[in-house]
């Protein structure tokens, strides 16, 4: 009994005081931490979010090239496709064939 009121009235005393204080100081210590943490994250979190951005940017800049690229070689190959239709001048092929595909030219090897 003596034991628990010598706590007491040391808690209750300026020694009790100078623990919940330590305490308090310990606890501000770690709240502030935390919060130069949080801070660093933050920044870290926006630094990644402006990398993406540039990344989206580059990306799309670079779809844009490959469309531009891509309707230019369309546009340069579509008159390339087109058959020509025979002239008249042109003389025509023996009535005697039925095959539909123009004869092909002899490879040069």
């Amino acid at each position: 009994m003596l034991g628990v009121a010598g706590v007491l009235q040391y808690l209750s005393s300026s020694g009790g005081e100078l623990l919940v204080v330590t305490r308090a100081r310990h606890l501000e210590e770690e709240v502030k931490q935390a919060n130069q943490q949080i801070e660093r994250l933050a920044q870290k979190l926006e630094e990644a979010a402006n990398t993406m951005d540039k990344a989206a940017a580059r990306f799309t800049a670079l779809e844009q090239r490959f469309e531009t690229l891509r309707s230019s070689s369309t546009a340069e190959e579509a008159p390339s496709t087109v058959t020509p239709t025979p002239s008249p001048t042109t003389p025509e092929a023996p009535s005697g064939g039925s095959s539909t595909h123009p004869a092909e030219s002899p490879s040069p090897s």
